[in-house]
């Protein structure tokens, strides 16, 4: 601003206020652009996430039928088999343990491979793999 006690030309402080002026309205200018930016990527970010919370709002309840039916199947099952659990199993004698192929002991539906380690020498010796 000029003042009566200034040293400077007038014509000098008139060039010093423009450009003050000037380099305000580029960092202004500056800054809308920049918070129009972030605020189309906020918008952009809640589209996406919006989708990302439906898919997965979608799979979870997929996942919940598809546990439904299993458990169906399985309740189902379980009246048709016989009363023996372990009818179902097969054996396989190997050198190091024996094979057990069969269901899942705590799903009963899902099958299942588990080796059982032989206890002794002469067990290992009468193997027939």
């Amino acid at each position: 601003m000029t003042t009566p006690d200034s040293n400077m030309p007038i014509s000098r402080q008139l060039r010093y206020e423009r450009e003050c002026r000037d380099k305000w309205k580029d960092n202004a200018l500056k800054k809308q652009a920049k918070i129009r930016e972030q605020v189309q990527a906020i918008r952009a970010l809640k589209k996406s996430r919006d989708s990302w919370k439906a898919k997965a709002q979608l799979l979870k309840q997929r996942v919940l039928d598809l546990e439904n039916q299993l458990q169906q199947q399985s309740d189902s099952s379980n009246s048709n088999s016989s009363d023996s659990p372990d009818s179902s199993r097969e054996r396989v004698t190997f050198a190091s343990g024996v094979l057990v192929s069969g269901r899942c002991p705590t799903t009963k539906s899902v099958p299942y491979l588990s080796l059982v380690a032989s206890s002794t020498k002469s067990d290992r010796a009468n193997s027939t793999v």
